[in-house]
């Protein structure tokens, strides 16, 4: 999930922006995720691990409160969850990349 050695790719601030001007109580019960008031953290499973959002600064921690270097992908990725989570009962079927929504894009094979 995570490369050490693997250049930081920052998130353009429209997504941030986007994510902190929602209600951290709504992002919460779309997502399901954790959330940490008022320091803003929001606390997501990503690939079997919690990721730790902080909009403040704009960066992933881990829960030992290490800084996070994802690719550019997974950040978008774990951002934009949180943004457009709905609230809905899981489905329990799983789908390939391409047929989500964008995910030909996101999972090109560069």
């Amino acid at each position: 999930m995570v490369m050490k050695d693997y250049p930081f790719h920052k998130l353009d601030a429209f997504h941030w922006n986007r994510l902190r001007n929602l209600e951290a109580k709504d992002v919460f019960m779309r997502s399901r995720c954790t959330l940490i008031e008022p320091d803003g953290y929001y606390g997501v499973d990503f690939l079997g691990e919690t990721v730790w959002v902080d909009i403040k600064k704009e960066r992933f921690l881990s829960p030992l409160g290490e800084v996070l270097n994802f690719r550019v992908e997974a950040a978008l990725a774990i951002v934009v969850y949180l943004i457009e989570a709905k609230n809905l009962p899981l489905s329990g079927c799983w789908v390939l990349a391409k047929d989500l929504k964008g995910g030909e894009m996101l999972f090109m094979d560069w």
